[in-house]
Formats: structure tokens, C-alpha cells, sequence
């Protein structure tokens, strides 16, 4: 008993100080969300493995709020609710409207596609 005590107290301490940190699943999904399409790997901030694995963000729902037109003929920059910006690496016809729903999934060899409204799926990267 002893033994649980010590380890008990070495862990309160650790945590009082702040050489521990604790972060329930709802707040590591909701920062891995923040971060997805960063180039920073998510699993060397939240330790990786299993438990890493298990809050996996592999696609993104947002809206639109703001748009604006990119350095390269039809493509666009494109802000989303949560603040991110992604530009379009394929051409537009249109740009989107404000307001408009958003999917942005992973796609094959670390790459993303933005779908408008659930129209077809473009490339894109996560400039901010």
C-alpha cells in the first residue's frame, strides 16, 4: 500500500506543478481539429499510439466566411468557421459562396480535398 501511496503523490506533485499535464478526449479531438492540415504531425504533440489513434481527425466540416481570389488564375483562398485557410490547388470555375458548407478529407500520400457543398472534391493545402 505504501507503494500506491508514494506513486500517488509523485503524480499529484507532478500534476501541481505542471510537469504533468492532463487533457480529456473532447479537448485533444478539438485541438487535433484546430491543427488538421498543419504539417506538424499531431502524434509527436499528443505521444502517439493507441490512444493517439483512437482521436484520429481524418476529415474536417466547416463553413465558409470568407473568400478571396489566389496568385494562380482560378484558384481561391478559402477561410473556414474555425479560422483555417485553405487554397484551392485545382481550378474553380466559380468561386464558393460565404456560407456554404465544406468537407475537407485526407487524401492519398498526405495530401487534402476540399468538396464545396458536396459537389465535386478538389486539392487542396492549409496555407493558415
Amino acid at each position: 500500500m505504501r507503494c500506491y501511496d508514494r506513486a500517488a503523490d509523485v503524480l499529484a506533485n507532478a500534476r501541481a506543478s505542471g510537469d504533468l499535464m492532463v487533457l480529456d478526449r473532447k479537448t485533444v479531438v478539438a485541438r487535433k481539429q484546430q491543427r488538421f492540415g498543419l504539417t506538424t504531425p499531431t502524434g509527436e504533440m499528443f505521444g502517439g499510439g493507441a490512444s493517439d489513434d483512437a482521436t484520429a481527425v481524418r476529415q474536417l466540416d466547416s463553413k465558409i466566411v470568407a473568400i478571396a481570389p489566389a496568385k494562380a488564375y482560378g484558384r481561391f483562398d478559402i477561410q473556414l468557421a474555425n479560422g483555417s485557410v485553405w487554397q484551392t490547388l485545382e481550378v474553380l470555375s466559380f468561386p464558393p459562396k460565404p456560407g456554404t458548407g465544406v468537407t475537407v478529407k485526407e487524401a492519398a500520400m498526405g495530401g487534402y480535398r476540399l468538396s464545396i457543398a458536396g459537389e465535386r472534391s478538389v486539392l487542396t493545402k492549409r496555407i493558415r
